[in-house]
């Protein structure tokens, strides 16, 4: 049933199906309407195949373990766009299983540029380094469609990369310096959050103490105005 595989394993879509009916109002083998904006049919048919494939025991198998998480397992050949569309779905809906299995298949596929692009837009953290390094140390410098498609950062650290090994040429060590300049830009990253998280401690404690003395100014004021009435009543007794 549609509804089983799509609640069970994506939590996107599990949250979906709740928000729009009640549990106990949605038919076990129907899902409600859900607009799906970007999706191509290319898209869509290639996830689904991997969820209602052609049944061959040789190719196909799912297994589902005591906690209830589906793991999708596939040998049948498909295209590198193809397995990049169901990467694609696969992240954005949340089906980990099905993610991993692209990931899988697309490591054994994959060109190098389109392994960076894909590292950088679904946070396949193991395939940068690898694709970067291939990039300094290839013989054709970055083309003009491959920039345009590159994050500012990745473009400036492969530039700067290729510029250090034509004065100083070492394929071994490209990795070291790519690594280097990750790393680097790991800590950056780390020590901005750090630093947001600090401030936002900061502004929550300057609150607090702002609530703390306006309470303190409205009990002085009341208890001010508490004395002046007193005084008045004891002059007029």
């Amino acid at each position: 049933p549609h509804r089983y595989f799509f609640a069970r394993d994506s939590p996107w879509f599990s949250s979906r199906i709740s928000s729009i009916a009640p549990q106990d109002k949605i038919l076990d083998d129907i899902i409600p309407d859900i607009t799906l904006d970007g999706i191509t049919k290319e898209d869509f048919d290639a996830f689904l195949s991997i969820l209602y494939p052609r049944y061959d025991p040789s190719h196909w198998s799912c297994i589902v373990t005591h906690d209830g998480t589906s793991h999708f397992h596939v040998q049948s050949l498909k295209t590198q766009e193809q397995w990049t569309s169901i990467l694609k779905l696969s992240h954005m809906w949340s089906f980990t299983s099905i993610r991993l299995l692209a990931i899988d298949q697309l490591d054994r596929c994959i060109l190098t540029f389109d392994r960076l692009t894909l590292s950088r837009t679904y946070g396949i953290e193991d395939w940068a380094l690898p694709a970067l390094t291939a990039l300094c140390t290839r013989d054709d410098p970055l083309e003009e469609e491959e920039i345009e498609q590159m994050w500012t950062k990745d473009i400036a650290l492969v530039t700067d990369v290729r510029e250090q090994l034509a004065v100083e040429p070492n394929h071994y060590r490209a990795g070291t310096l790519i690594r280097d300049r990750l790393a680097g830009t790991t800590k950056a990253r780390r020590r901005a959050r750090q630093s947001q998280k600090k401030e936002g401690q900061e502004v929550v404690i300057r609150s607090i103490e702002a609530a703390h003395d306006n309470e303190r100014r409205a009990r002085f004021c009341e208890q001010h105005a508490l004395d002046e009435a007193r005084e008045v009543m004891a002059k007029e007794w």
